[in-house]
This record gives C-alpha cells, structure tokens and sequence, in this order.
C-alpha cells in the first residue's frame, strides 16, 4: 500500500512539475476527468463472474476510493502558490512546501472528493453502470435512466459538497419522487441526514 501511495503522488508531482513548466495547470475538473476515468478502468477490470454483490462492491469501492487519494493530492498541488513568501528556501534558493493530504476515508473531505469522482463515473463509466446491473436485480436500481431525476441527483452533490446539507436534502428528495427506486439518491439523502448528525 505504501509503495502504491508513494508511486501515486510520484506521478502526481511529475505531471504537476510539467504543467507548471507549460505555466498551464489542470484544472480540478480536468483532473476529476482523468481521474474518474482511471477509475472507471479500474472498474472495468473487475471480474464480476460467480461473485456476490458486497465482493463487487468492495472492488468498486477500492477503485474509486484509489483515485479518491490521488484527487485529494492533486487538489492541493493546484492549491499551492509558489510565489508564496511564506514558502521556504533552501540555499539553491530552491522553494520547499509542506503539504498534508488526509485520506481518512471518513474525513469529510475524502468523502467529497469521493462523491465527486463517483458523480462524474454515474456520468461517464460504462462499466459502472454495466457492473452495477450484473451484480443483482436490486443493484440494477442504484442508478437511473430518468434524466430529470439524475439532474436533481447531480444537484444534491453539488450541494453536498458546498456542505449545503437541506438544499441537498430537497434536491435527493425530488430526485426520489422523480424515481422511487433511485438507491443512489436516497442513499444520499441518508448520508446529508447523517451529516447534519439527523438520525432519525
């Protein structure tokens, strides 16, 4: 595991170095982008034959919860000024930053980075989508082909991740109107609930 994380923010801090050689830096979008579609690689390597839904769920987890990290890391790259007088120099006048990343998977700002990456892979992923109908018929429903409700559902994360919880809570709960078997958004309303310590 360390060898992979390790081996992850290498690569990060190369492609960072680049773009910032070309004075152009990904935008957080561009990097949720690539990095979603790392995922849904991932993801599509699962092998899903003779498997029960919680080993398919882990795999997809461990997909999306991997390039979770990376984003986490990438995000505060971008974030760092260095023209920064606070940054400090060594004696090849060489700046030196400090950076911390949490990748606990119960901070809230995995879990938003995570939703993201998830938000744009129920976009995107085919194999997401695909995977999440061989798994059983309930799974089937995790996601849904009403476009209204999937907008509405696109709209709560937002909100989400703005850490708007009641205005994310209306727009999951239109969504399930829209859709009453749309698991995501009201697994999603469960989860703004919960944010917002509502257990009832």
């Amino acid at each position: 595991m360390k060898a992979i994380t390790f081996l992850v923010v290498l690569m990060l801090s190369l492609n960072f170095i680049s773009f910032s050689q070309n004075k152009e830096l990904p935008s957080v979008e561009k990097l949720t982008q690539e990095l979603g579609d790392d995922a849904c690689n991932c993801v599509e390597k699962i092998e899903t034959y003779n498997k029960n839904k919680e080993y398919i769920n882990d795999e997809v987890n461990k997909c999306i919860s991997e390039q979770t990290s990376a984003l986490l890391l990438g995000i505060k790259l971008m974030g760092i000024d260095l023209s920064d007088e606070k940054s400090k120099k060594d004696k090849d006048e060489k700046k030196t930053v400090e950076i911390t990343v949490n990748v606990d998977q119960n901070s809230e700002d995995f879990k938003k980075a995570y939703y993201e990456l998830e938000r744009y892979m129920m976009e995107n992923c085919k194999s997401l989508k695909e995977i999440v109908k061989v798994s059983d018929k309930q799974s089937a429903k995790s996601l849904t082909d009403n476009e209204i409700a999937m907008d509405l559902y696109n709209k709560g994360v937002q909100e989400t991740e703005k850490k708007n919880y009641k205005k994310a809570i209306n727009y999951y709960e239109k969504a399930i109107k829209e859709d009453p078997n749309f698991v995501f958004a009201w697994d999603n309303l469960g989860l703004n609930y919960r944010l917002m310590n509502n257990y009832d």
